[in-house]
């Protein structure tokens, strides 16, 4: 689509199911697409297919470029966390997370969030992919979303509540309930 025009410019049939993700790698000019556990690598500017892997095991609900990263998160069996060298995509750098179920992704400075259906909001360092402590206290269901706005960390799931938290320390600083 054409921002200043509202008109379409262009279109990829993807793939043969609906597509689940999206991730644009602006220092490329390209974006990734998936679809179950398929992810499509397309040029921007041609909207010509560049390549087609397995980013996962099994379904990805969320994609990510961070840096030289291509990360593909979602329902784990056995790894819920699929880490890519953009610059490779030949296999992957590593897998992180047994049998987590993930539906939200975030980077904030030098760390990953990650929301999932076991109520948590986690946490990963990026420098070393290193597993953190949980932000507390937990939803009371399915961590759907999560954002960044100004300074603080926004966590949305199906419990209906909004969890606002200082990332940094990293603590709850209020629940929005419904």
């Amino acid at each position: 689509w054409s921002i200043d025009s509202f008109n379409c410019v262009g279109e990829v049939s993807a793939h043969n199911s609906f597509i689940k993700t999206f991730a644009f790698y602006a220092e490329r000019g390209c974006f990734f697409t998936s679809c179950a556990n398929l992810v499509n690598l397309y040029d921007s500017l041609t909207l010509t297919k560049i390549a087609s892997f397995r980013g996962h095991c099994d379904e990805i609900r969320t994609t990510k470029v961070h840096e030289n990263y291509f990360i593909c998160a979602g329902k784990g069996n056995p790894n819920s966390i699929t880490f890519w060298d953009i610059r490779k995509l030949d296999y992957p750098l590593c897998e992180k997370e047994k049998n987590l179920d993930i539906f939200s992704f975030l980077s904030i400075e030098d760390s990953f969030y990650y929301g999932c259906r076991d109520h948590k909001v986690h946490k990963m360092r990026n420098t070393d992919l290193e597993v953190q402590k949980s932000l507390e206290p937990s939803h009371y269901d399915t961590v759907t979303s999560l954002a960044l706005y100004e300074n603080v960390l926004i966590s949305g799931s199906r419990d209906k509540n909004l969890r606002i938290w200082d990332y940094e320390s990293p603590k709850e600083i209020k629940t929005v309930i419904n």
